[in-house]
């Protein structure tokens, strides 16, 4: 965990500019109705866009194939952008590559022979904001270790429908003194009836 938190930590903030800005694109699209798997493949496909232009520039290397992109550092560390569920853990449908890139004892054939993780986003219970980002070293099915990337960041939740402002201008302003609107309210005329 040592090698990739010191490859990924120059990186970190890229790395949370391309999820958080990817879930505002998300949200600006303004139709929420899309199932989770829906949701969770345009959100990553608007992040890995994001990232490849951010890293692009920094000497990341940048492989992208199978409809995906893997991130590789200073050729130690590779990683992958998932969602998460609450725990951070990612699922992928189960082919040989999905399976070779957390089994670090097989298929090395397959992916380079640096250390593989993922980056993955975890949403709130509702579904309407990023609560935390993770880096998440796998074995297999299992999260062998991880730890959030700034997460003393500012969640950039934006409210679905406006919250009404409140009036500026008191009641009594618009329709007047209660007294001249409803006469026969007045406490002297009670009294006299």
């Amino acid at each position: 965990m040592k090698i990739v938190r010191e490859n990924l930590l120059p990186l970190e903030p890229d790395i949370h500019e391309a999820y958080h800005g990817a879930w505002q694109d998300y949200r600006n699209i303004n139709i929420l109705s899309f199932d989770a798997r829906t949701r969770a493949t345009i959100v990553n496909e608007l992040a890995r866009r994001r990232l490849i232009a951010l890293l692009s520039e920094k000497g990341v290397i940048i492989e992208e194939k199978y409809e995906s992109a893997l991130f590789i550092v200073n050729n130690t560390v590779s990683f992958k952008l998932k969602k998460g569920d609450g725990l951070g853990l990612s699922r992928s449908y189960r082919t040989i590559r999905a399976e070779a890139y957390h089994n670090h004892d097989e298929y090395s054939e397959l992916w380079p022979s640096v250390n593989r993780v993922e980056t993955v986003y975890v949403l709130d219970g509702l579904a309407i904001e990023i609560k935390e980002i993770y880096v998440v070293g796998r074995d297999g099915d299992y999260i062998a270790w991880k730890y959030a990337i700034m997460s003393d960041s500012i969640p950039l939740y934006q409210p679905l429908l406006p919250f009404p402002e409140p009036p500026t201008t008191p009641p009594s302003a618009i329709i007047g003194p209660l007294d001249n609107v409803l006469p026969f309210m007045k406490k002297e005329e009670n009294k006299e009836k």
